[in-house]
């Protein structure tokens, strides 16, 4: 994040607004559905009508599935064995409702009142960016950097709808006048990237995945800490390492329980082993960790950060390996060289409801539209899974000046309207100046078929997370690889350019709450075998073929 290129610029426009935005532009008859729906089946839509019609055919498939009785038989599903199971159980906490008065005040208490909008940006100060042709500047004046900075905190309040979460006026009016101080003291231009530098010093409490100024991360990124030369089993007394023909039982890790440090991982034979870990800052250079064995002996664990490097290819690939489909999605942003490759990724789920298995790759899978993933459930389950959650959308004219780019990006392949701030001032809430409605939505936990492996590593981000939030809520799903890049908190993230400065702003829009209610940004999803992103997908099939069985058996 921080460069001003809005195609690459991860973008998580929730289902809610992209539905909405559909009632504006078409009234679809249930004839009409259907028939759009045997056209598609029938293969005599374009690639690109397919993916314009994907929300109405998404009704469509409602009511074809309420036809047949809402689901179809399951016969005897492939599932993993007991001691999987109860491992994947351990990493599904069941959270709130979200319903209750307490969870609703607390909610309403994140959202920033707006008693006027006197001082909010106007579309010129926004609009004074560079242009595309222009080279950014290598410093700013004085005055040029005082002048910068209050309009960035303007943008902040108005469009940043993670302003109160994170503290409001008290928390950002004392890091404006740090900034202003820490400003004062140069008597020459300043180096932009030392301006960057003071900006994002004074600001790192905004752990926000979304959230972004210049090149600097705010958000502070986490891994596993580990070391996976050492794989330790377990059985009913505990867990034991076999080192030189001898078994060593450990007594305690870190003087405690030593399930806290040992995570469930897979061997390069696709068994069930625990190597040591814990999770830490990514910029932490490792830790040690000192395990006691019950016969008296020591030792001292060195470890270090599971890292990897984001992947490249194709935006959707429908593979196979050793007979078990692999279904490898990349992005879920309608560019124009990825509509065409989401249609298919959509079209291709109907043909995978026979298999008894398939991998789902999510590696490098930075987000997009949220409308592609739950489709895709759709058509592979006729369900649709969801964790609870709360959601509420900014409507100021901030907020809008800050996505509409990404409406005029995406209106023309993703049912998208064209005006942000036309749209947005349809949702507003009278009561609450500035914000739209709160959306409920309520848990929906599915019994599906086929069994779904699905690989993460820490770049799978926003609309990509949100997928896998809604797979945590399906029954027969297994998670193997990395913890997710955690960009959960805030949604629909729009961007601007520092007039002076030429640095970019990303600033999301939308806040959202899940379940536990918990700021998971930075630390995402876990999954439930840790194994390098790398090695993930080969081991993942090794696994299945030694730890599946009928349902029943």
């Amino acid at each position: 994040m921080g460069r001003c290129d809005y195609q690459d610029r991860r973008i998580d426009l929730s289902l809610h607004y992209a539905v909405r935005s559909l009632s504006f532009q078409s009234k679809h008859s249930v004839d009409r559905m259907s028939q759009e729906l045997a056209e598609l089946e029938n293969g005599r839509l374009t690639r690109m009508s397919r993916c314009r019609s994907r929300l109405v055919l998404v009704v469509g498939m409602t009511i074809a599935a309420a036809l047949i009785g809402g689901a179809r038989a399951h016969g005897q599903r492939l599932v993993l064995d007991a001691e999987d199971r109860a491992i994947l159980e351990a990493n599904r906490p069941a959270g709130p409702e979200m319903y209750d008065r307490d969870m609703l005040s607390m909610f309403g208490k994140l959202q920033y009142r707006y008693e006027d909008f006197s001082d909010e940006p106007t579309s010129d100060e926004l609009a004074r960016g560079l242009s595309g042709n222009d080279e950014p500047p290598s410093v700013i004046s004085i005055e040029h950097a005082m002048c910068e900075v209050d309009l960035i905190f303007r943008v902040i309040k108005y469009g940043y709808a993670g302003y109160q979460y994170f503290g409001g006026d008290v928390s950002f009016g004392n890091a404006k006048r740090r900034i202003l101080q820490k400003l004062g003291v140069w008597q020459t231009d300043v180096p932009v990237s030392e301006y960057e530098s003071i900006l994002t010093s004074q600001l790192g409490f905004i752990q926000d995945g979304h959230f972004g100024l210049g090149t600097t991360q705010l958000c502070s990124p986490f891994a596993l800490s580990w070391n996976p030369q050492y794989e330790f089993r377990r059985d009913e007394i505990g867990f034991q390492l076999t080192c030189c023909d001898c078994v060593r039982r450990v007594a305690s890790i870190e003087g405690g329980d030593p399930s806290a440090y040992l995570k469930p991982s897979i061997s390069v034979d696709g068994s069930i082993v625990y190597v040591p870990g814990a999770m830490r800052r990514l910029q932490d250079s490792g830790v040690s960790i000192d395990v006691e064995y019950e016969d008296g002996q020591s030792e001292t664990i060195r470890l270090n950060p599971m890292t990897s490097n984001p992947l490249r290819g194709p935006a959707y690939e429908l593979r196979e390996m050793d007979g078990t489909p692999i279904v490898a999605i990349r992005t879920f942003a309608p560019t124009p060289g990825a509509v065409e490759d989401l249609a298919a990724f959509i079209d291709d789920a109907g043909s995978l409801r026979d298999e008894k298995a398939i991998m789902l790759d999510l590696r490098s899978n930075g987000g997009g539209l949220g409308t592609y993933p739950i489709s895709w459930l759709w058509r592979l389950t006729y369900e649709d899974p969801k964790p609870c959650r709360l959601r509420i959308q900014l409507v100021t004219d901030t907020a809008a000046l800050l996505v509409n780019p990404l409406f005029q990006l995406f209106s023309g392949s993703s049912q998208m309207p064209l005006d942000a701030g036309e749209f947005l001032r349809t949702q507003s809430n009278p009561a609450f100046p500035g914000w739209g409605y709160v959306s409920h939505g309520a848990r929906s936990v599915v019994k599906n078929e086929p069994l779904i492996v699905v690989v993460t590593d820490r770049y799978v981000a926003s609309a990509a997370e949100h997928f896998v939030a809604s797979l945590r809520h399906m029954d027969n799903v297994v998670f193997i690889g990395a913890n997710t890049s955690g960009t959960l908190l805030t949604s629909c993230a729009g961007a601007c350019l520092l007039p002076f400065s030429g640095l970019a702003m990303a600033v999301p829009t939308g806040l959202s709450l899940l379940e536990d209610a918990s700021n998971r940004d930075g630390v995402g999803f876990l999954p439930d075998f840790w194994v390098h992103p790398d090695c993930a997908l080969e081991r993942a099939i090794r696994f299945v073929r030694r730890h599946v069985t009928r349902e029943g058996l």
